[in-house]
Formats: C-alpha cells, sequence, structure tokens
C-alpha cells in the first residue's frame, strides 16, 4: 500500500539523501552521455543540511495548502519513505515543479504519475496557470513521464565547458 502526504522533519534525512542521490544520478547520466559540463559532481543538495531539511518541513506544519507558497511530499510504501517531490511557486500563476525523485527499486510501478498529479492538485488549488519543469536532456525516461502527463517541450538549453 502507498500514501503521498505532506513531508513533516522525520522525512528530512531520508529526503536528503535521495536529494544527494538524485544530483549523483543526473552527473552519472551526464558523463555516460558525454554531455556533462561540470568539473566534478554537483553538491548543491548535500550543500543542505538534514535539520536544513526539517526546518523546511516544520514551516509547512499547522498550515493549510493554499497558505504555501512551496510543497514537499513523500511517497511513503508499507511505511518506508522512497520517494519525494517539492514543487514552488514562480511567480503569478505560474508554478515550477522543481525534483522528483523515486528509488530505483521502486520505478515502474506508477507511482511519479501519481506523485506528480498530487502536486498538480496543490498547483490548481494556489491558481497555477502553467507548471514548469527543467529536465536534463539525457533523461529521456523523466521526459516520456512528462510529455504522457501532457507536459510539452519549450525550449532548449544549452551549456558550454570553457
Amino acid at each position: 500500500m502507498h500514501k503521498i502526504r505532506r513531508a513533516e522533519p522525520k522525512d528530512a534525512k531520508q529526503v536528503r539523501q535521495m536529494s544527494i542521490d538524485l544530483e549523483e544520478a543526473m552527473f552519472d547520466l551526464h558523463k555516460k552521455n558525454k554531455q556533462t559540463i561540470f568539473a566534478q559532481k554537483p553538491v548543491i543538495a548535500s550543500k543542505h543540511s538534514v535539520k536544513d531539511h526539517a526546518e523546511w518541513f516544520a514551516g509547512m506544519d499547522g498550515k493549510k495548502d493554499i497558505d504555501l507558497t512551496h510543497m514537499w511530499y513523500v511517497l511513503e510504501v508499507d511505511g518506508n519513505v522512497v520517494g519525494y517531490i517539492n514543487g514552488q511557486l514562480e511567480k503569478e500563476n505560474v508554478g515550477h515543479l522543481d525534483s522528483l525523485y523515486i528509488l530505483k527499486s521502486y520505478r515502474g510501478k506508477g507511482y511519479a504519475t501519481a506523485m506528480v498529479k498530487k502536486i498538480k492538485k496543490w498547483f490548481k488549488l494556489k491558481k497555477v496557470k502553467f507548471i514548469d519543469i527543467s529536465v536534463d536532456a539525457p533523461n529521456k525516461p523523466a521526459q516520456k513521464l512528462y510529455e504522457k502527463l501532457g507536459f510539452v517541450k519549450k525550449t532548449h538549453i544549452y551549456g558550454l565547458k570553457v
């Protein structure tokens, strides 16, 4: 049985580790496809501590969904946190789906679709008319997922290693 729920401070350690795993997986994917522009693995996620994550999640406690400018949901399967999704308001009527991660052994079971639908409901509640997301070029499974859910490619972003 699975459940998608708002993240809580008790989820901070697992979500932080999954954020780091996501960054490392994207770096490895770029490296494998000889598309990396990074000299070394990025460290954005690891710069944020478990305490940072706990504070972000605690900041949502007691607040109604309508009052939040960002949202974190976790995917729980059989009582274990195995994925997360987060989004935020960018500007009036625009939301940004920041990241989505599910542990490898839980992929391909429809959980990602369910999580995107869950955060889409929150965006609708916030009167968002457009949701954007950036997907790395070599991440074909994510592109396929978002296209299946109705997202349309809007732009290309290029990088140059100097």
